[in-house]
């Protein structure tokens, strides 16, 4: 729920920012379309792990540390 409520957000400040996908000119034509498509996918799946552990997580257990670390 979180990537989903935050990635149009997310999407949108990329863009602003000029953050986006390079296509090469030797490339399939069809991928020219997705020019300056932001390409940070992994971290808003990132982001909303991190989240939903901090909120949900059992924050005294010393393991979930060592993985957010």
């Amino acid at each position: 729920m979180l990537s989903l409520c935050l990635g149009p957000w997310m999407i949108r400040k990329l863009r602003e920012r000029q953050i986006g996908e390079t296509i090469r000119t030797d490339g399939p034509e069809r991928h020219q379309a997705k020019a300056g498509t932001p390409t940070m996918g992994g971290l808003l799946i990132l982001g909303s792990l991190v989240i939903s552990v901090l909120l949900w997580g059992n924050l005294g257990n010393r393991y979930v540390w060592v993985v957010l670390w």
